[in-house]
């Protein structure tokens, strides 16, 4: 399951939340498929050798920082939530290569930048 369902009361009203959850990325291709499904949501291409993620959620971002270490992508730096930043986004510069790079440029037209 990629997703752990949590509830929580919170002065009697229920909250209801849903984490990612790491065991269910076992396989390669199922991590780089999901940091491109996030690429499209939240990804900008600054030139051919760096890219962004960017978001005001800091667990996604911490959740993509861990997959693109996990299938060995650089990161050039992180950036995180400051006064500068709209909204207090978190963001993480990385160098693309490999499978994730050329999923990344083989599907291009799906997002607007």
């Amino acid at each position: 399951m990629i997703f752990i369902l949590m509830r929580r009361m919170i002065k009697n009203t229920c909250f209801i939340f849903f984490n990612l959850n790491k065991k269910a990325f076992k396989e390669k291709n199922l991590k780089i498929s999901f940091l491109l499904g996030a690429f499209i949501n939240n990804g900008i291409v600054i030139s051919d050798d760096e890219c962004v993620f960017e978001s005001g959620n800091t667990e996604y971002i911490d959740f993509i920082i861990y997959l693109l270490k996990i299938i060995n992508v650089k990161i050039l730096k992180i950036e995180k939530p400051n006064k500068s930043t709209l909204g207090g986004m978190k963001s993480v510069f990385f160098k693309p290569s490999g499978k994730l790079k050329s999923m990344l440029e083989n599907n291009r037209s799906l997002w607007g930048n």
